[in-house]
């Protein structure tokens, strides 16, 4: 039987949120559904909804999508905002034409108890469960990766947000028209700059310090003006070749682009970068594509 991959998370704490301030997370986290969907949905098949207050679920295709999904997430809302579980099983309990949280199988329990254990103070913020049992080398290879973007400042996260916008880590063929030709591309842009527009005003309401994202937010209201191009993990299909690290070759030249836009120097640009470790976060997300592939078959 095929297997398929959930993803279940929820916001940390939001009982203690104002209910002016959840309804502004809501709402950012609501946009940012719009545009993970649209730029995931190679992957994606149950798209991912609100399943109830605070948490959010979907069902996937392959174990590599919904931890991009996920970290994106950490990026737009905030590394410490949310936590997760990533399940592996079956999906057994099928009903026509319903959203996820409609579904049922093996692999939503695996989720649901990978995100209990997230929630039971232990060390991980994103749990992975596969055949009952919780994978301690994949959820630590996921934690390297968010580990790093949890120790960002604002403005840190605010670059690789902006590294991953532009040059997204994705697991399809870029040159798949199905999923990245030109009208999906308006689509995503599209989605992406209410995202942006939505952010920017929630920056501006808790009085944050100009940086990158603002300047990119302000001098390129029309979000064409920013490169996209879709990165694929590699290998996609081959468990036994191991891939190279991109190791910053992936977004090279970002540092001219994004001093075009805002006017900030390149050097200034590129001492954000490395601060940032965008480059290792990156090379982080490629060791655990691949260990998935050594991992599970799918």
């Amino acid at each position: 039987m095929k297997p398929y991959f959930v993803l279940i998370a929820d916001v940390k704490k939001s009982k203690k949120y104002t209910s002016d301030a959840r309804g502004r997370l809501q709402g950012l986290l609501s946009a940012s559904l719009d545009y993970l969907n649209i730029l995931y949905s190679y992957g994606i098949e149950k798209r991912v909804v609100f399943s109830g207050g605070d948490e959010i679920q979907g069902l996937f295709r392959d174990p590599l999508t919904p931890f991009l999904y996920y970290r994106m997430l950490t990026f737009i809302l905030g590394a410490k905002t949310i936590r997760g579980g990533i399940g592996f099983g079956d999906w057994s309990v099928r009903v026509e034409g319903e959203s996820s949280p409609s579904q049922d199988g093996s692999a939503y329990h695996h989720a649901r108890r990978a995100l209990d254990e997230a929630k039971s103070n232990k060390p991980y913020d994103v749990v992975f469960v596969g055949d009952g049992r919780i994978d301690e080398y994949l959820t630590v290879l996921m934690d390297h990766s968010i580990g790093m973007s949890e120790m960002r400042t604002s403005a840190q996260n605010d670059t690789a947000l902006i590294i991953e916008m532009m040059f997204p880590l994705v697991g399809a063929s870029p040159n798949d028209e199905a999923f990245f030709g030109t009208d999906r591309v308006r689509d995503i842009e599209r989605s992406l700059a209410n995202l942006l527009d939505l952010r920017e005003s929630m920056s501006r309401k808790s009085q944050a310090k100009p940086g990158l994202m603002q300047g990119i937010t302000e001098t390129a209201r029309m979000i064409d003006s920013l490169t996209f191009h879709p990165v694929a993990i590699e290998p996609i299909g081959d468990a036994h070749r191991c891939p190279s690290f991109p190791n910053g070759k992936d977004i090279q030249g970002v540092s001219s682009i994004l001093s075009n836009l805002t006017g900030m120097t390149r050097q200034g640009i590129d001492r954000q970068l490395a601060s940032s470790r965008v480059v290792q976060e990156r090379n982080a997300v490629v060791a655990y594509a691949y260990s998935l592939k050594l991992s599970i078959e799918w």
